[in-house]
């Protein structure tokens, strides 16, 4: 592994080249995940109460869960579980700060392991109030992401070469749910 690459999950999802994904709601609480050719990667299902979602491939085989975990009196969390043939493989625990919460939008610091550096390193992540989204590593861009709609979920997702595009599509349905919650909570105030 290279030194300037992000790797969190696995080498495999580390592209050489730019990736571009789509992820877009199935119904109203599934979304799917499809490559640049708008071929079905993923299904991605979540419980907005048990704060639980999980990632099935095409032929509905269990490959990841993740779990936001939102506590009173320090930054949340986001637990990746990894599974191979339906058995779980691996857990990754991701920290997640919230810089400030602001009218326009949301800014939040993701702190992780890096696999490729062998150090705990860290990414921003920047998102207006409509999901144009933004994620730096040390001031470099390496991912953006936007919805054109307020209602349904349409994004695209470009992630630039050398970075684990599993890591970074999970984390992105994580955001985005997170985000969701904190809407929902908003408006029923």
């Amino acid at each position: 592994m290279k030194t300037n690459e992000i790797c969190v999950i696995d080498n495999k999802f580390v592209s050489s080249n730019k990736s571009i994904y789509y992820l877009s709601s199935i119904n109203g609480f599934d979304l799917s995940l499809k490559d640049s050719q708008y071929k079905l990667l993923y299904i991605c299902s979540y419980n907005s109460f048990t704060k639980n979602g999980s990632l099935k491939d095409s032929q509905n085989n269990l490959v990841y869960t993740f779990k936001n975990k939102i506590h009173f009196f320090k930054s949340p969390e986001i637990f990746i579980n990894c599974y191979n043939e339906n058995q779980e493989k691996k857990q990754i625990n991701l920290k997640f700060a919230s810089n400030s919460l602001i009218l326009s939008g949301y800014n939040y610091t993701v702190e992780f392991y890096n696999k490729a550096t062998e150090s705990v390193e860290t990414l921003e992540v920047n998102c207006s109030n409509k999901f144009n989204c933004t994620i730096y590593h040390y001031g470099k861009l390496i991912c953006k992401f936007n919805s054109p709609k307020t209602i349904n979920v349409d994004f695209k997702i470009e992630i630039s070469p050398g970075v684990d595009t599993m890591f970074i599509n999970i984390l992105i349905n994580s955001i985005y749910r997170y985000i969701q919650s904190l809407q929902i909570a908003a408006a029923a105030c």
